[in-house]
Formats: structure tokens, sequence, C-alpha cells
């Protein structure tokens, strides 16, 4: 669990445009877009979503995309 929150926490961003590069910010939510933990914790996080949902919802989800529906 230890490898798990170090990957999360303390991350930083930068934003080039061009030949500039912004100084360093943190990441506050989300983890590093590209990274191979990305999906897996996508997974995890939205995994219980049906669950939570009245019977008549539905969820769609491509990628980072998701969407929840209602059948009516």
């Amino acid at each position: 669990m230890s490898i798990l929150m170090d990957f999360l926490t303390e991350c930083k961003f930068k934003v080039k445009m061009g030949s500039s590069l912004s100084t360093p910010e943190d990441l506050k939510i989300d983890c590093v877009q590209g990274s191979i933990l990305g999906p897996k914790l996508f997974t995890l996080y939205l995994s219980q979503l049906p669950n939570v949902l009245p019977q008549d919802a539905f969820v769609i989800s491509y990628a980072y995309d998701t969407y929840v529906a209602l059948k009516g």
C-alpha cells in the first residue's frame, strides 16, 4: 500500500507551450496521465458505481469517459 500512496502523493506537473515551460505545480487530484497504474486505479474507483445507482440506471464507460444514463 505504501508504494501506491507514494505514487498518488506529491506529484507535480508542468505545462509546455512552444518552447516555454511553466514552473512545477502540485497535482492535487487524479494520477499521472499515461501512467501504467492510471487505468487500473480508474477501474477500481468506478467498480462499485453500478451497485449504488438506481435499477433503471446504467453506466457507459470508454477509457476515462464515464456516463450514467437512465432507462426510460
